[in-house]
Order: C-alpha cells, then sequence, then structure tokens
C-alpha cells in the first residue's frame, strides 16, 4: 500500500496536470462533471476567504460528490497572484478512514484537508486563506515540499499568563539587545534557513505566511463558529515577524515568525545568530507578550527549554476549547511596540523585559485561585498547575522517554 504522504504527493501531481490539460475528471472521479473549473471546486469546498460562506452544517448541501453552500457570495477583490494559487488548490477525494484526532477538523475544511497519521492532518494546497483557517481552528501549520501538515498537537505546550520565566542571565544580557516587530521578515526566514535548513520551511508555505504577512494590522480573515453565540463569525489571523538586534554592530541576530487567533500568540520557527541572543529573544517576547496581556502563549510541541520558560502541556481538548472561546471575542488585539517609545521603532529588550515582569507580578497578585478551563465555561483564565502536578507531570514524561529508549 503507497504511504499517505506518497499517495498524497502523487495525487496533488495528477490533479495539477489535469487542469493543465482543461480536464479534472481524472483526478477527482467523484467531481461532478458540470464543475468546469479549479477555481470553483475550491472555492465551493473549502468554504474560506472575505465573503465567505457560512461553516454550519446547517447551510449545507450535497451536490455533484462536493459540499455546496446555500446563497453562498463569493469575494470578488481578490488579487491576481490569489486567484493564480487558487488554481493549484483542488478538493481532495481520500478512501482513507480518518482517526479520531479528525474530530477536530471542522466539516467545511474536510474536501481539502484529510488526516494523515497522528496528530498530522495533509493537504496539498499552500492557499493563504486556507492556512489562515487552519490557524483559526487550532492547527499549527508546517509542511513539506509538495505537502502542507497541519499539526494539532495531543498535546501543546504553552506558557499561559502569569507564568512565564525568566532566567537571570537573559536579563542581563538584555542590554546588549534592541526589539523590532514585523521590519525584518524576509531576513528571518533566511536566518532559519540558515540555522535550520529548509527543516519544513520550504518555499510554498513561506509564500503563504508572506501573503498573511503582507497583510499586517488589517490581518487576513476566517469565518469561523463563534461558541458564546452559536452563530458564524470573523476570526482575524495576524502574522508576525519578531526581530532581535545588536546595539553594537546594528546586525539582526536573533528572530522568530509567530501568528495571532485572539488572544493566543503561537510561535512557529526561529533562529539564533550569537551566543544567547535566542534567549534574549524569548525573554523579551514572552514579556511583551505578559504586557499586552495575552492569555497564551503557544509553543507547539514540548522541549525542554521551554518548560524552563515556564511552559506546561495542554491536553488537545482543553487547548481546541480554548482557541475557540478566545478566537472572535479577541479579534481586535494587536502586537505593538507602542508602550515603548524608540527613534528606531526599536526599544531596548532591556525594557521589555522590565515592563513584562511588573505586569506579570500584578497578574500573580490577583490570580487567587487556579480556574479550569472547561468546553463549557466562557472563562479566558489558564489553569495553572501546583507545583506538585508539575512536578508529577515531569516525572510521567521522564518515565516515558527512558521507556521509549529502552
Amino acid at each position: 500500500m503507497t504511504p499517505p504522504l506518497e499517495q498524497a504527493e502523487q495525487q496533488e501531481k495528477i490533479a495539477i496536470e489535469s487542469n493543465k490539460r482543461g480536464s479534472l475528471s481524472s483526478a477527482l472521479s467523484s467531481v461532478s462533471a458540470s464543475t468546469s473549473t479549479t477555481t470553483s471546486l475550491f472555492r465551493r469546498a473549502r468554504g474560506v476567504g472575505s465573503g465567505l460562506p457560512p461553516p454550519s452544517a446547517q447551510a449545507e448541501k450535497q451536490k455533484g460528490g462536493i459540499m455546496v453552500r446555500t446563497s453562498s457570495t463569493y469575494a470578488t477583490d481578490e488579487s491576481e497572484e490569489e486567484r493564480d494559487e487558487e488554481e493549484h488548490c483542488v478538493p481532495y477525494v481520500s478512501s482513507q478512514e480518518p482517526d479520531s484526532a479528525d474530530d477536530y477538523l471542522p466539516d467545511y475544511l474536510k474536501r481539502l484537508v484529510l488526516h494523515s497519521h497522528g496528530d498530522f492532518f495533509q493537504t496539498p494546497c499552500f492557499e493563504a486563506r486556507l492556512v489562515a483557517h487552519l490557524m483559526a481552528e487550532g492547527f499549527l501549520p508546517i509542511s513539506t515540499n509538495y505537502l502542507l501538515l497541519p499539526k494539532l498537537h495531543a498535546r501543546r505546550c504553552v506558557i499561559p499568563t502569569g507564568r512565564l520565566h525568566i532566567a537571570k542571565s537573559a536579563k542581563k544580557r538584555s542590554k546588549k539587545y534592541k526589539f523590532s516587530i514585523n521590519q525584518a521578515f524576509s531576513a528571518v526566514v533566511e536566518g532559519c534557513h540558515a540555522q535550520h535548513g529548509i527543516s519544513w520551511l520550504y518555499p510554498k508555505i513561506v509564500a503563504a505566511f508572506s501573503q498573511l504577512f503582507r497583510k499586517g494590522a488589517t490581518g487576513t480573515p476566517a469565518r469561523v463558529h463563534d461558541d458564546s453565540s452559536g452563530e458564524d463569525a470573523i476570526s482575524v489571523v495576524r502574522l508576525y515577524s519578531m526581530e532581535v538586534w545588536n546595539i553594537s554592530s546594528g546586525h539582526l541576530v536573533a528572530g522568530e515568525l509567530g501568528y495571532t487567533v485572539g488572544s493566543i500568540y503561537t510561535s512557529l520557527t526561529g533562529f539564533s545568530a550569537e551566543d544567547g541572543a535566542g534567549s534574549v529573544q524569548l525573554a523579551a517576547l514572552g514579556s511583551l507578550l505578559q504586557h499586552l496581556e495575552v492569555t497564551m502563549w503557544d509553543l507547539g510541541m514540548v522541549m525542554d527549554y521551554k518548560e524552563r520558560l515556564g511552559a506546561i502541556e495542554m491536553p488537545r481538548p482543553e487547548f481546541v476549547a480554548h482557541v475557540h472561546r478566545v478566537r472572535v471575542s479577541h479579534s481586535s488585539l494587536l502586537l505593538h511596540l507602542n508602550d515603548f517609545p524608540a527613534t528606531d521603532d526599536r526599544p531596548s529588550c532591556k525594557d521589555i523585559i522590565t515592563a513584562g515582569s511588573t505586569t506579570t507580578s500584578h497578574t500573580q497578585e490577583q490570580s487567587l485561585a487556579a480556574k479550569t478551563i472547561h468546553p463549557r465555561t466562557s472563562s479566558t483564565i489558564i489553569d495553572v498547575p501546583s507545583e506538585e502536578k508539575l512536578g508529577n507531570e515531569t516525572r510521567k514524561r521522564e518515565k516515558r522517554r527512558k521507556g521509549t529508549s529502552k
């Protein structure tokens, strides 16, 4: 049997070649022959973009093998670049039986995205608005050269408000550096490639990130279901570039790409080109997020250095529930440095860390008791486990690692 990833890559190539010949019938046997263009298929299947059809199941009906939205209108203000990009996005036709992880993929995305294995899903479509919708649903997008691989971790590594820990060494080094936002997107991508190689940051996903980045403060709208109102609403996804500069040399020495969904900031990938600069970048960024009252810093998979920053593991149901709770109500949140005036819009990392520490202390004083995240609650306060519970979780992880090594 052909592995799922190879199968999807073959499917993408066949679909693109069929599109070039003006026919999709050989690539998508279940799609009605009356549907003549790939763009039309993509728009009907995805339910994404501005002028979006609602994702609610009540607004859907079956026609010609694909889900068609009733009373749907689509945006007419798309750029030529966006239309060209859509021509390579086709609905997925899969015979694979998804496992329970597929329960977290909304129905309106299932014609373009299918479950691969474990925490991973897959699609050959790199269209920027599809990426934004996946982000708004809690998926963290990575990729191969041919496939977008949205990941929804079974246990997400997060730092809730008030839990950030900054090492003394990072505080001491911070006076040597300045911090900026959205000044060097391309240079940060180059820095990531220089340190990590291509890794998962392939040209197609970089192009999608670049398109999201160019939307700036306006962001990219994603029509989602709002749990609080029970209706469809708009969540805004914004992609950022974070940069750290050496004051003496003026060189970019660390940075990362990340995005916001409501009051959650997610780190995608980053780099450090100078000893200690990466620790300062994380400390300054974490402090800025605390200062701006971001409710959660999402760090993806669990790693030791993240735990030293104060990260805890959050089970997938709780993480997704929190995403759903804040993605609409907190969509106006913008990351900025307005509270740190600087002639070159690059305030000192030390000033940011100091301000973040003050905010953290104030938050801890206000927290009289830990609150529990539950899908039925409307609170945005994150559960902060006791030190005893954290110690037990650490010991369990160590046992799992030792068992794996054996």
